[in-house]
């Protein structure tokens, strides 16, 4: 006789097929159980080393409603309804049922509250499932609790569900010993999002409402339309608000696409912290990119921020955005995104200059121009050369010059920013976790965990400058003082200005206590000879100057210029004018309040996600550890499995019976206040301009069934509903 664990077969009869499987594995009249769920168990049990599924079928209650009885069955039992009436369905399955009457009848005995088998029917007409196969069999699947909360970590981390499913292979000896299919994943997603249809705007607008009653410095404002439906949504948690307080002077802001199913456009405010990472103050969600829209979320963007409004704002040359700023913002920097527009120039430009050669002249004359007569010079040079005097689109470009062309703002201190690329890189970042098929909570869940991996970035640069220094290269007192001050990333950025400030040969001229010197670097690139001139004007007394590069003023640094000014000054530490506290360690530690002078307080114990997340991970963890420690003793492991589990039970079994909801589902609200949106249209998405060819005359639809025009074998009339349509196997005779 075989064992449990052993490979089992059937054994054929004239008539039926009886199932070889050991008889202590065997249910039997008159066997009794404590629970229905117990009979369940053990019949599916022995379904499994048979190789046949089980289905529950009806269920016999008293008129109190106490359950008397139930009638398990093959999954093969009946007959399908349509197979029984003749009728081809359009939904191509496969019909499975066949008429088996294997079952297991159990009921309570009278004046008993045991179950008790009254039946039980093992024979079979049909053969059974090999061990390798059933695995795949419905009753023999179950997507556990602990599993689904795997799966869901995994999709909030934009795992996909292939690859979800093959990191539950991985984990286990192989596809049969999982437990699930990848079906069974679909259908779970499929089921989750049925739960939430309709109620999505609403628990959208909940979880802010959550987060704001659990930490009052979050921020958010949503805006409705008269029939309720989500029109604008803007929101900052704390840590949003007071990043904004220490690098809120300069703000980029750019919106994306595809990243909810509404096709809401997505538009993050971001900017730059003292490690030189981009960094998020808020973000905003808006069914229009018009001018209305835009200024909504501007002026709420101003009303969670604390401080002052952004010195400089970064955008791209959305007129409707243009207009809001002039609004919101009329005392900020507006810039243009330089790399957009360079980005356009051949588009806008055609073949003129196409050429690697043109091309990497108007780049540099537009990059690396110190002054605005530099410029409009060199511009205006390079325009009549290539003859593009009458384009329409070079011409507005250079009216707008001040907008975008570096050096009309390099006086003006913006982090070193003078494009969007820090919004475009957090758009590339976002999308890893999000998808454009995303509900509006789900965003924010996984808009949560994307945003605790940037800030962990951030947490482990502070880490490692409160724990080390980085390496020296002169060993001098100003090299040292700047590296004990600043970060490390802006360390680097003056290191590398003090490597090349002794490259320059310095021409001094004395007017009283001003200093004019003019700094000329020589070298050699591809054996054609180089110079380089600035020109630095230093007060000596005051120790504080200018160059004409600007660096100091548009990024917070000084350059090599300045730096080699105060080596021949004999200065052996950078005067104080030079430290910004922007890009120095521990800029964070301040207290921060907002409008209503209350204190901006982040909750680094708590993570955006919510929940209780951090003592499940912590008991998964050590679960799993043990496991992994028992595996060099699988006997023991397997008892230690045993002991816990029937510790779990008498622990439930004495709990009092309550509502099983957890605390951490998503409870539907009564009453709905805000409304599913309806897809929004946004800009880039009306018809594309289109060729010649493009524009030629179109063949009508040809039907294969008739060979007519104007429709297709699904919709042609010759196709009768439910039949075979007459000549859709012509092709084949």
């Amino acid at each position: 006789m075989e064992s449990p664990g052993q490979r089992t077969s059937c054994s054929l009869t004239v008539t039926h097929v009886v199932p070889n499987v050991p008889t202590q594995e065997k249910l039997y009249v008159g066997m009794t159980f404590e629970e229905l769920e117990n009979a369940f168990a053990f019949y599916n049990r022995y379904a499994k080393l048979a190789g046949f599924s089980v289905r529950k079928e009806s269920l016999k209650k008293t008129k109190d409603g106490v359950i008397r009885g139930r009638v398990y069955t093959c999954y093969k039992e009946g007959l399908e309804k349509n197979a029984m009436l003749g009728i081809d369905t359009e939904r191509c399955t496969q019909n499975i049922r066949n008429g088996c009457m294997a079952m297991l009848g159990v009921s309570r005995t009278r004046n008993s509250v045991l179950f008790k088998v009254y039946r039980f029917e093992e024979a079979h007409n049909h053969y059974c499932e090999t061990p390798s196969k059933v695995h795949l069999l419905k009753s023999h699947r179950n997507l556990s609790e602990a599993k689904k909360k795997l799966f869901s970590t995994m999709q909030s981390n934009n795992i996909s569900i292939p690859r979800a499913m093959g990191i539950f292979i991985a984990e286990s000896s192989g596809a049969g010993d999982v437990g699930f299919l990848e079906a069974d994943l679909r259908n779970y997603v499929r089921d989750e999002n049925a739960k939430v249809k309709g109620q999505d705007a609403q628990l959208f607008v909940e979880h802010f409402m959550l987060e704001k009653e659990h930490n009052s410095s979050f921020f958010y404002k949503v805006r409705k339309d008269s029939t309720n439906k989500i029109e604008l949504a803007f929101w900052a948690d704390p840590t949003c608000r007071r990043s904004y307080h220490f690098f809120g002077d300069t703000v980029a802001l750019d919106s994306t696409y595809n990243t909810n199913t509404y096709g809401f456009p997505f538009a993050p405010f971001v900017g730059v912290n003292h490690h030189f990472q981009s960094i998020l103050f808020g973000c905003a969600f808006m069914n229009k990119e018009n001018f209305e829209s835009y200024l909504w979320i501007l002026e709420a963007f101003l009303e969670a921020m604390p401080g002052p409004p952004p010195n400089v704002i970064i955008t791209d040359q959305d007129p409707a955005l243009s207009k809001a700023i002039a609004r919101a913002l009329p005392n900020a920097y507006h810039r243009y995104c330089m790399w957009h527009i360079i980005r356009k120039i051949p588009e806008k430009v055609g073949s003129i200059i196409n050429s690697l050669e043109s091309f990497s002249k108007i780049y540099c004359i537009i990059k690396y121009s110190e002054t605005a007569y530099e410029f409009e010079a060199k511009w205006q040079g390079l325009v009549d050369e290539v003859g593009l005097g009458d384009n329409e689109w070079i011409s507005y470009m250079f009216q707008v010059r001040e907008q975008w062309v570096p050096a009309y703002f390099k006086n003006v201190f913006a982090a070193s920013m003078s494009s969007t690329q820090r919004s475009e890189t957090t758009h590339s970042f976002l999308k890893k976790f999000v998808y454009k098929g995303c509900s509006f909570n789900e965003f924010v869940t996984r808009f949560g965990r994307a945003l605790s991996r940037q800030r962990e970035r951030e947490n482990d640069s502070d880490h490692k400058d409160r724990n080390g220094r980085p390496k020296l290269q002169y060993g001098t007192q100003m090299e040292l003082q700047v590296a004990n001050t600043y970060t490390s990333s802006m360390f680097r950025e003056f290191q590398r200005g003090l490597h090349n400030c002794f490259t320059y040969g310095v021409d001094e001229n004395i007017e009283g206590d001003m200093s004019i010197l003019k700094l000329t670097y020589r070298g050699l690139s591809n054996d054609i000879e180089i110079k380089k001139s600035r020109i630095v004007t230093m007060n000596r007394l005051t120790q504080i100057g200018s160059c004409s590069c600007k660096q100091f003023e548009f990024m917070g640094i000084p350059c090599a210029h300045i730096l080699r000014v105060l080596d021949c000054m004999n200065m052996y530490e950078v005067p104080s004018f030079y430290i910004i506290d922007r890009w120095k360690k521990g800029t964070r530690r301040q207290i921060v309040i907002d409008r209503a002078g209350n204190e901006i307080r982040e909750d680094h114990r708590r993570e955006v996600t919510g929940g209780n997340s951090k003592a499940y991970d912590a008991f998964l963890n050590g679960y799993y550890d043990l496991i992994s420690e028992s595996l060099e003793d699988q006997e023991f492991g397997l008892e230690l499995l045993q002991e816990w589990r029937q510790k779990f039970n008498d622990h439930m079994s004495k709990k009092p019976i309550e509502n099983n909801k957890s605390s951490k589902e998503i409870e539907t609200s009564s009453t709905v206040e805000y409304l599913e949106p309806d897809h929004a249209r946004h800009k880039g998405c009306g018809k594309r301009l289109k060729s010649s060819m493009d524009k030629g005359p179109t063949l009508n639809r040809l039907c294969r069934v008739c060979k007519g025009h104007g429709h297709d074998k699904r919709n042609c009339p010759k196709n009768a509903k439910g039949g075979v349509a007459i000549g859709a196997f012509d092709d084949h005779k």
